[in-house]
């Protein structure tokens, strides 16, 4: 017997399955909704995309995905909502921000800004650390952060903070 308050079996067969696949960004792009000719259809609404002062509350509550999964997310949606890419980097990280999680905020936003020819904001220049780290928890002097470090946008050695620039086609 299912738990009370469970949807009965009818119910789930009627329920709309068009957030079967939303894996990765939580919400639908437009190009990716299609006509249903069922009236009983409604559009579902895209997800609200991330802001940098979003991002220190996120990545200092790691769930399983880990702690700096929202930055990939901030990627993903920077490559997916192009109109609203402004917005997102417009306000800094709230000013009681970890300065290394502040650091990595800004390594990823001058490096999406450089790469894509749009002006870095002027918090990005405020936030460098005095010691190498990396955007994911590695040790910077194994043979493999050092080859993190060679891989990293040139920008990243401003910030003291590296990762591999294929992070930023997520």
């Amino acid at each position: 017997m299912p738990p009370a308050g469970a949807p009965t079996l009818e119910q789930i067969r009627a329920a709309p399955k068009v957030l079967l696949h939303d894996h990765l960004d939580g919400g639908l792009r437009p190009e990716t909704i299609i006509d249903q000719p069922d009236a009983s259809w409604k559009p579902v609404r895209p997800r609200a995309f991330l802001t940098v002062p979003d991002l220190p509350m996120l990545m200092s509550n790691p769930s399983v995905r880990g702690a700096d999964r929202p930055l990939i997310q901030f990627v993903m949606d920077w490559r997916w909502r192009m109109e609203d890419r402004m917005k997102m980097i417009a306000d800094p990280p709230p000013p009681d921000t970890d300065e290394v999680m502040a650091a990595k905020i800004a390594a990823v936003v001058h490096a999406l800004c450089d790469r894509d020819g749009y002006e870095t904001p002027g918090w990005v220049g405020e936030h460098r650390l005095t010691r190498d780290v990396a955007l994911f928890d590695m040790r910077m002097d194994s043979p493999y952060g050092q080859w993190i470090r060679q891989q990293s946008p040139a920008v990243c050695a401003q910030h003291r903070v590296y990762f591999e620039a294929d992070m930023l086609n997520a």
